[in-house]
């Protein structure tokens, strides 16, 4: 390799490594979103709802720089194999944080109108929720960013964890809901909310098959098989 192949691929390796950084920012600030959505809602506290609709259009402004950066970075390099993988899988990943960052201000602006009523106990049993859909957010930015396939093939368990505990929310709340009608408006906003988080764990889901796709170049979505990490 030349001199010149040497300083270009160093010149790819640090672009790809500032938005990589980029990407994490916006993973760091959509989640911090998400807590301030959920424990506003779970506290009653209408700020840290507000401030985490206010603040969602930050990480709408961080995904468009970094669809940006990531176009850059393949028309300056015209990347293949494996390096085009990492682009686009970065940029992918940015997609699905700016989704997660928009339910939770969903969750905000819904959890805004629970406050301003009567308290019910069914609010606080979204923790375990929460803690589930989180956890996995956090560990498949990290098994993302550490390039970990076989952590990031741990998420398919994760996900029907998830789902198990929306869908006896689910029932729970509904029953709720056919049995108290003076807070029918609240219960279908837990229900609106619950499924916001189950979709929150979807994301996760998608940020690791990115994972696995970026360091292995074998897609895992929809049930496909998976690359042998033995």
């Amino acid at each position: 390799m030349t001199d010149g192949s040497h300083h270009i691929l160093r010149q790819f390796e640090a672009d790809l490594q500032k938005l990589r950084a980029d990407v994490l920012t916006m993973g760091s600030r959509a989640q911090e979103n998400l807590r301030n959505a959920v424990n506003g809602l779970i506290n009653r506290d209408v700020e840290l709802c507000n401030r985490a609709i206010v603040e969602d259009e930050d990480v709408d402004k961080l995904e468009i720089e970094i669809d940006h950066e990531g176009m850059m970075i393949i028309a300056k390099y015209s990347p293949v194999a494996r390096n085009l993988r990492r682009v686009v899988s970065t940029m992918k990943v940015s997609q699905n944080l700016e989704r997660l960052s928009d339910q939770a201000s969903n969750i905000a602006k819904r959890g805004r109108k629970i406050a301003g009523n009567a308290e019910i106990p069914e609010t606080a049993s979204l923790q375990l929720l929460f803690d589930l859909v989180s956890g996995a957010v956090r560990d498949s930015l990290e098994a993302f960013t550490k390039g970990d396939v076989k952590r990031a093939l741990t998420f398919d368990d994760r996900d029907e964890e998830i789902d198990r505990i929306y869908k006896e929310l689910s029932k729970k709340i509904t029953k709720r809901l056919e049995e108290d009608s003076s807070h029918t408006k609240d219960y279908v906003d837990l229900l609106f909310i619950i499924r916001f988080l189950e979709r929150v764990g979807d994301y996760a889901v998608n940020i690791a098959e990115d994972a696995v796709y970026s360091e292995s170049a074998v897609d895992i979505r929809h049930g496909r098989a998976h690359p042998d990490v033995s």
